[in-house]
C-alpha cells in the first residue's frame, strides 16, 4: 500500500515536471516572440520620431516632442510618453502638437507602405495660432501630406491668397 502511494505520487511528479518543463519552453518562446516585437517596436518608434521631432522643431523652435516608449521594470507593461510634452502650452499650441503627431503618423504609413489611409482630417485647429497653422500647412505641402482642415478663413491670414488657391481642393461657404 505505502509503495503504490510512493509510486502514484513519484509519477504526479513526473506528470508535473514534464507539465513545468513544456510550460518553461512555451515562456521561452514568448520572450523570444516579446524580444523581436519589442525591437520592431523600438524600430517604428524612431522612424515616427524623426518626422515627429522635424515638425514640432518647426512649430516649436527651441524644442521638439518625440514619442518615448519604457518598460515598466517591475510589471513589464508598456508605458508611453510624449518627451517635452510639459512645455506645450496654451489651447492653441497643443492642438498644432496634435497636428504634427497626425502629420508624423501619415508618414509614417506612407514609409512603411501600411495600405492604410495617408490623409489626417482636422476638426479642432480653431484655437491654434496662426503662424503655427501656416508653419503646418506648409510642411503638409512639402513633405505631400493630405490634411483636410475645418478652419475660418480668418485662420488662414498667415498664408498668403495664392498658396491657399493652389492648395484648396473643397472651400466651403455659408451660402
Amino acid at each position: 500500500e505505502e509503495r503504490g502511494r510512493v509510486g502514484f505520487i513519484v509519477d504526479e511528479v513526473s506528470k508535473e515536471g514534464q507539465e513545468v518543463r513544456r510550460l518553461q519552453r512555451e515562456i521561452d518562446k514568448l520572450r523570444e516572440s516579446n524580444k523581436v516585437h519589442l525591437s520592431q517596436l523600438k524600430t517604428n518608434v524612431e522612424l515616427f520620431n524623426r518626422s515627429y521631432k522635424d515638425f514640432t522643431r518647426a512649430l516649436f523652435s527651441d524644442f521638439s516632442l518625440s514619442v518615448n516608449v519604457d518598460t515598466d521594470s517591475s510589471t513589464n507593461e508598456l508605458q508611453f510618453s510624449i518627451v517635452n510634452e510639459e512645455k506645450v502650452a496654451g489651447d492653441g499650441a497643443p492642438r498644432a502638437a496634435a497636428m504634427a503627431f497626425d502629420m508624423a503618423l501619415v508618414e509614417f504609413v506612407k514609409a512603411q507602405n501600411l495600405g492604410l489611409p495617408e490623409f489626417t482630417l482636422q476638426d479642432y485647429l480653431e484655437p491654434a495660432d496662426q503662424d503655427k497653422l501656416a508653419k503646418l500647412a506648409h510642411i503638409a505641402n512639402e513633405k505631400n501630406i493630405q490634411v483636410i482642415v475645418s478652419v475660418l478663413h480668418d485662420k488662414l491670414q498667415s498664408l498668403d491668397e495664392d498658396f491657399i488657391q493652389k492648395n484648396t481642393v473643397l472651400w466651403l461657404e455659408q451660402s
